[in-house]
């Protein structure tokens, strides 16, 4: 039984540094303004925290909601333009944030806004 107490203490160490990873993966701040361009307008988004995901703020006409993906900078939402797009985003450098339909692979790339 005392060889049993050691082994049971490192498997609850190992639950809860697995159950508090995913959490505290999720450090980058999206809160602000975005620029996002396509080849047919641009757009100014600006996030807010919602839980532990981001939204856009009311009166944009374009809408974006991301929740965390599991992994550092990496989050799966919705993006509607003029259509709903199913999409996963990723932080690249701090500066922008690659936004991509995970149906047809269409990308946009948002860009922060000074």
């Amino acid at each position: 039984m005392k060889i049993m107490r050691p082994a049971l203490s490192i498997t609850i160490l190992l639950l809860l540094c697995a159950f508090t990873t995913p959490t505290l993966a999720q450090s980058a701040d999206l809160s602000g303004t975005w620029l996002l361009k396509d080849k047919d307008t641009s757009h100014k988004i600006t996030l807010q925290s919602k839980g532990n995901g981001w939204t856009t703020k009311s009166g944009s006409k374009a809408e974006l909601i991301l929740n965390p993906a599991g992994l550092r900078n990496q989050w799966v939402g919705n993006l509607k333009l003029a259509e709903n797009h199913d999409v996963k985003a990723s932080l690249k450098g701090g500066a922008s944030l690659e936004v991509t339909d995970l149906k047809s692979q269409q990308s946009w790339t948002l860009t922060r806004s000074k």
